[in-house]
């Protein structure tokens, strides 16, 4: 159990995705927040003081996350907030370049991990 209650907002269109990562890492101890699509994460971003952690999918309709990173850049919303991890199907080196270059701080391939792997992964970018 986390000492102090982190902040995550998961944003993904996937909606057996979304109750999944929430409810692991409420079991886990954290606190979270979910949106549907880039749009509605906006709003969430803009209405809560500080996230710790923000977990974006790439593929979404309305924004997507690529969409979204693009409106945070420069964005004094961004500055109040912790990492932005991209969360993904998809591996493609090109994409994941793009995504840093856009001030993601880092991936995590849905396919590849575990749901141990998973708190593993928040707990070590949390730390």
């Amino acid at each position: 159990m986390p000492d102090i209650q982190k902040l995550i907002l998961i944003v993904d269109d996937d909606d057996y995705n979304l109750d999944f990562y929430q409810e692991l890492l409420q079991d886990a101890g954290y606190k979270v927040d979910t949106a549907p699509n880039g749009s509605e994460g906006m709003k969430k971003l803009d209405e809560i003081a500080h996230y710790d952690l923000i977990l974006l999918d790439i593929v979404m309709p309305v924004k997507d996350g690529m969409e979204t990173l693009k409106a945070l850049q420069g964005n004094p919303v961004r500055a109040k907030h912790g990492p932005i991890f991209m969360l993904s199907a998809l591996g493609q080196d090109s994409v994941l370049d793009n995504a840093k270059a856009l001030g993601c701080n880092g991936y995590i391939v849905k396919t590849d991990i575990t749901p141990e792997d998973l708190l593993a992964k928040v707990k070590e970018i949390l730390q």
